[in-house]
């Protein structure tokens, strides 16, 4: 898909947050954690990591969602799992056409994310994949071929 603009919605210790930045020359990552110990943690590995298109943003993801750009390419759910759907419904107005959400956790924790997994299921192509703790990857309905081997 070669997304441009990530959002991660739980940094933690900014693993998942280097992975992401260090996919595409050109992509530009901005995560957002509230936990400011974690927060202390990933600002350090980030800085190790020596990448430069990564922002991190520390406070409550409800409140700093209302205030990132459009534009968004793809979203990284992997924080309070019982607002995943309320973290998904702010995004939604600054997706692009072809954004594409993946939300980690969701077999482990599927009584925090059901009211998620309804949503993503009847409003987008949506699928739950069975590895680790589970992963659900949504896209619109118009863009199903982004499944397609290429």
């Amino acid at each position: 898909q070669r997304p441009k603009n990530i959002i991660e919605v739980g940094t933690g210790m900014g693993y998942s947050t280097i992975w992401l930045a260090s996919s595409l020359p050109n992509v530009h990552v901005t995560s957002i954690e509230l936990d400011k110990e974690k927060m202390e943690r990933a600002r350090k590995n980030v800085k190790d990591s020596g990448l430069k298109n990564i922002t991190l943003l520390e406070g409550d993801a409800l409140q700093i969602l209302k205030k990132i750009p459009s534009g968004v390419d793809f979203v990284f759910l992997d924080a309070r799992k019982r607002d995943y759907i309320k973290y998904l419904k702010l995004i939604e107005p600054k997706m692009g056409k072809q954004c594409v959400i993946v939300a980690d956790n969701v077999i482990s924790h599927s009584e925090k994310v059901n009211s998620y997994i309804s949503y993503v299921k009847k409003k987008y192509y949506s699928i739950t994949l069975q590895l680790g703790s589970g992963l659900e990857i949504s896209i619109k309905e118009g863009t199903k071929s982004l499944f397609k081997p290429r």
